[in-house]
């Protein structure tokens, strides 16, 4: 009879650590896939991630155009943008950051341009005057960069019929 409760009492052990273990395995995959949804969700709701292959474009991108044009140190530029306390730049507004030529300056404009996060506005629910003023400034700096591309088209075509003229 001894070794009856002796064989029960292992298979109860074994039992009882069986589904204590998977017990604590629920708990840390409930936790694991609670993350992993808020960090996903946090991801889809975000405007400015884009996908990792563009994300790595980009950053390559930006890294070529910062050593062709020689623009002025991140750092530098990040603190002196965030002491204007302006939602958005136009091209006047980053002559103090310190580009070398205007080039630099409206190619820097042109390069960040393009991306959408940029260009809108926060979405908010009630309209105060805050917000206004940055849907003011939004279309001021949408006016500014329709306005470089036009003055680029221009000077583009002139030089064209100049060109052309030369030829005749």
């Amino acid at each position: 009879q001894g070794h009856t409760r002796n064989w029960e009492y292992i298979v109860y052990c074994f039992l009882f650590h069986c589904v204590t273990f998977f017990f604590v395995l629920n708990f840390i995959l409930a936790i694991i896939v609670g993350a992993y949804g808020q960090v996903t969700q946090g991801v889809v709701d975000s405007v400015i991630e884009q996908d990792i292959f563009s994300d790595s474009v980009a950053a390559l991108k930006t890294k070529y155009m910062s050593m062709r044009y020689w623009w002025p140190n991140r750092k530098h530029m990040v603190k002196q943008i965030q002491s204007i306390r302006a939602t958005f730049l136009n091209p006047p507004e980053l002559q103090g950051l310190g580009f070398r030529n205007d080039d630099a300056m409206n190619a820097f404009f042109r390069f960040y341009s393009r991306f959408e996060c940029l260009l809108s506005a926060p979405e908010v629910d009630k309209h105060t005057l805050g917000d206004v003023n940055v849907g003011l400034a939004l279309n001021s700096h949408k006016i500014d960069h329709l306005s470089l591309q036009l003055q680029q088209g221009l000077a583009l075509n002139s030089q064209k019929m100049d060109h052309l003229s030369l030829q005749l």
